[in-house]
């Protein structure tokens, strides 16, 4: 099984909403498995290495069509204008998919996939608590997806 993510590079990110952590300022995008991350692997959970993000003139018209919807697969057409490299000979299982962030740079996606589930973590460093930003990725898997973990945190 091949299992590929894509995230467009050059990303200004748009769409900031309420805290990630912090009980009373909870993202309606966040939903935590019960499971740490560090233990996924072991839990049987593919790790899932390459990936690109919706370019940044892009993002607020992508995160505005996962406001209802945390996956929605893309058509052909819909994935090739976002920017996704097209290989003729992959599979047409693209996926518009959430993710949240604290801080872009430092930090980094963890994503993983087991059975029809995706899960995307974002690990951020900081010196501060910031809001925390809502970003569009593009998923190409060789398999559908059907639900979707999107978490985040930030050591400071």
């Amino acid at each position: 099984m091949v299992l590929r993510i894509y995230v467009l590079a050059g990303v200004s990110v748009a769409g900031i909403m309420g805290g990630c952590i912090s009980s009373d300022l909870v993202d309606a995008w966040y939903k935590e498995p019960n499971i740490a991350w560090t233990e996924l692997e072991e839990d049987g959970w593919g790790k899932i290495d390459s990936f690109y993000i919706v370019p940044g003139r892009m993002q607020a018209e992508a995160i505005e069509r996962l406001c209802d919807n945390s996956i929605i697969k893309l058509s052909r057409e819909e994935y090739i204008s976002y920017g996704v490299p097209c290989d003729d000979s992959a599979s047409d299982n693209y996926y518009l998919v959430r993710s949240l962030i604290y801080y872009s740079n430092p930090g980094g996606y963890r994503v993983y996939l087991k059975g029809d589930t995706l899960l995307v973590f974002h690990g951020s460093l900081g010196r501060k608590r910031v809001p925390v930003l809502r970003q569009a990725m593009i998923v190409r898997l060789e398999q559908e997806i059907h639900h979707l973990y999107v978490y985040c945190d930030q050591a400071m």
